[in-house]
């Protein structure tokens, strides 16, 4: 094999969006290796595939914002329980009081 000698291969029914490894190996006429060479190529996303990547972000994104949701609610739970269980009936025995007050007193 000379230096300047070529050849052409062609692969086919490679997948989508995935790295190949292609070890070239040339013997000498003596039959030991000369020369060899690892070449590494990735091939091109199609149509399909970055559509499933599209689809795939678009669900992570949708989880992380119920996640957030989630974090919201759980973060603002005990003030919403504070309200509920202290200051409403606290409002409400106030409000009584003071009506039974001026219900009581003269005009």
């Amino acid at each position: 094999m000379f230096n300047d000698s070529k050849t052409i291969v062609t692969f086919e029914n490679l997948k989508s969006n995935k790295e190949y490894t292609v070890k070239v190996t040339a013997i000498a006429p003596e039959t030991r290796v000369s020369l060899e060479n690892t070449l590494r190529t990735e091939t091109l996303k199609t149509y399909g595939n970055r559509t499933t990547n599209t689809f795939v972000q678009s669900w992570n994104l949708l989880v992380a914002l119920f996640e957030f949701i989630g974090l919201a609610i759980t973060g603002l739970l005990p003030f919403a329980l504070t309200i509920g269980v202290v200051l409403v009936p606290v409002r409400m025995y106030i409000v009584r009081r003071n009506r039974k007050k001026i219900l009581s007193e003269p005009k």
